[in-house]
């Protein structure tokens, strides 16, 4: 071929390039647009594997490859841990995935946790412990850091006694009823607790309370027993118990015996229980009634003396004049001896005077 002729060759295949180029441009234009839109619908699915701190396997969320993270962790749950914090989720090199990173292929994630925040030292948890719904006991705190039980609050705190009734313990007060508190049960906040009580057991008709009378330490004299619900005085046990005589000693009641020496019971004291009590003594007082008899009755011997003396002194006299002179002189003698003794006694009696 000659050398025009190459030229002209070369031209044409020029233009026909030159021709062909938007063809080939447009077709690569519709390529790359397939190519584009064949990825945004790539339906491909991809899993994230989420796994617990300490490596414990916790699910797997599948979603379309290129979903964002947060629509896989709001399936997954992280475990909890006391006095810990969860913080998200970590690939295994500890580099954190954010909520709205893509996902574009199958991951193992792994659960971040932060120290929680130490509680304020000054927060107490306080329980309020009434004997009635507005009768306040007492107030009693405690550091909540310190987490105690109900029975530390409890401790120490003393219920009101109710006649026939017994305490049984503490409770939260409910439209229902009271609610026992359980001793062991951390307090958690502020509480408001009420004293709960029961009907106390009705008395055995059969219980007795028993009293020993006894002459020494060892020496039972008797034993007397009533029925405990009948309440009886120590009067009622002591009557018609004989306490044995001791010499030189006076008897003064019945008295327990005590390091101290024995202690008098009262005799209106209602017996609560079995007893033991000792017949108690004194000295008796020294007996002076014989000295004091013997000086009447010297007296009176004197004046019977004196008397009879008098008497046979008349009688002798009467006796002579009567044989004498008859019975009327002896009459007016006897009347003259009377006179004469009448004049000694009035004499006698202004000597003393």
């Amino acid at each position: 071929m000659s050398f025009s002729k190459k030229i002209i060759a070369g031209v044409a295949a020029v233009a026909t390039l030159a021709a062909l180029a938007p063809a080939v441009a447009m077709a690569e234009g519709n390529q790359n647009q397939n190519s584009a839109v064949s990825t945004q619908s790539d339906s491909t699915i991809v899993e994230v594997s989420f796994y617990a701190a300490d490596g414990t396997f916790i699910q797997n969320v599948g979603n379309p490859k290129g979903t964002a993270f947060s629509l896989f962790s709001s399936s997954a749950k992280a475990p909890s841990i006391e006095g810990k914090t969860f913080t998200g989720w970590a690939y295994s090199e500890g580099t954190m995935l954010k909520e709205t990173e893509q996902v574009f292929t199958n991951i193992s994630v792994y659960a971040t946790y932060a120290d929680t925040p130490a509680q304020d030292d000054n927060t107490q948890y306080t329980v309020s412990f009434y004997a009635g719904t507005d009768k306040l006991i007492q107030t009693v705190g405690y550091y909540a850091k310190d987490h105690f039980k109900f029975s530390t609050y409890a401790a120490g705190i003393q219920a009101p006694a109710v006649e026939g009734k017994i305490f049984t313990g503490w409770g939260f007060a409910s439209n229902d009823g009271d609610v026992a508190v359980d001793p062991d049960a951390e307090v958690t906040g502020n509480w408001a607790v009420y004293a709960m009580y029961k009907d106390a057991p009705t008395e055995d008709d059969t219980t007795q309370n028993v009293v020993s009378f006894y002459a020494g330490t060892d020496k039972l004299i008797q034993t007397v027993g009533y029925y405990a619900k009948d309440h009886f005085k120590f009067s009622q046990y002591a009557l018609g118990i004989q306490a044995p005589a001791v010499e030189g000693k006076t008897f003064t009641g019945w008295g327990f015996a005590s390091n101290d020496g024995d202690v008098p019971v009262d005799p209106d004291m209602v017996v609560t229980g079995n007893w033991a009590v000792y017949a108690m003594y004194k000295d008796a007082p020294t007996d002076d009634s014989k000295k004091d008899d013997s000086k009447p009755a010297d007296t009176t011997k004197k004046n019977d003396t004196k008397g009879n003396t008098k008497k046979t002194v008349a009688q002798k006299i009467k006796k002579a004049v009567l044989g004498n002179t008859g019975a009327t002189v002896g009459g007016v003698a006897v009347f003259a001896v009377l006179a004469l003794l009448g004049f000694a006694g009035i004499t006698v009696l202004r000597k003393r005077a």
